[in-house]
C-alpha cells in the first residue's frame, strides 16, 4: 500500500509543474513567494495541485481584465495589456523600476500572447516568465519593487485560481 502511495505521490510529483521565485541576494521578502502551477486535465489548480480545477478561458481572462480597469494605474496598466492593448507602458514602467529588459520583454510577449491565447499553457509560459523577472532581477528592485510586479502577480494568481 505504501509503495504504490509512493508511485502515485511520485508520478504527481512529475505532473506537478512548479516556478519558484528566487529571492535576490538581500533575501528580501517583499516578494517572498513564487506563483506555483500545476497541470491537471488541461487546468490549473489553486495552491499548486490542491482545490477545485480552474481552466484558463478567454473569460477569465476578460474577467481579471475588467476587474483591474478598475483599480490602481499599475492594476490598470496589467489590466489594459490582458485585454490585449499595449505592453509598452507596462514594460517601460517595469524597466524604470529596475526590472532586466531581457526578462521584461519575454514578460511582456508571454502576457500578450496570454491575452490572445487563453489556455493553460499560455499561463504557465506567463507564470514563468514573471519568475524569471523576480529572479533576474536586481537587488535594489527586489528590495522596493514597482507596483506593477505586484500587480502583475496578482493577476496571474487570480487567473490561475480561476477568480
Amino acid at each position: 500500500m505504501h509503495k504504490t502511495l509512493r508511485t502515485i505521490g511520485s508520478a504527481a510529483a512529475l505532473l506537478c509543474l512548479s516556478a519558484t521565485i528566487v529571492a535576490a541576494q538581500n533575501n528580501s521578502d517583499n516578494i517572498s513567494t513564487g506563483i506555483g502551477s500545476s497541470v491537471n486535465s488541461g487546468a490549473f489548480t489553486p495552491g499548486g495541485g490542491t482545490g477545485a480545477s480552474a481552466p484558463v478561458t478567454p473569460g477569465t481572462i476578460a474577467s481579471e481584465a475588467k476587474v483591474l480597469a478598475n483599480g490602481s494605474a499599475a492594476q490598470q496598466q496589467v489590466g489594459a495589456v490582458l485585454a490585449g492593448g499595449s505592453t509598452v507602458a507596462l514594460g517601460n514602467a517595469l524597466t524604470a523600476g529596475g526590472a532586466p529588459a531581457a526578462q521584461v520583454a519575454a514578460l511582456m510577449g508571454a502576457l500578450a500572447n496570454l491575452s490572445s491565447n487563453a489556455s493553460p499553457g499560455a499561463l504557465l509560459s506567463a507564470i514563468q516568465a514573471y519568475n524569471a523577472l523576480i529572479a533576474a532581477a536586481p537587488a535594489s528592485m527586489i528590495g522596493n519593487p514597482p507596483a506593477q510586479i505586484g500587480a502583475i502577480k496578482g493577476a496571474l494568481m487570480q487567473i490561475r485560481s480561476g477568480r
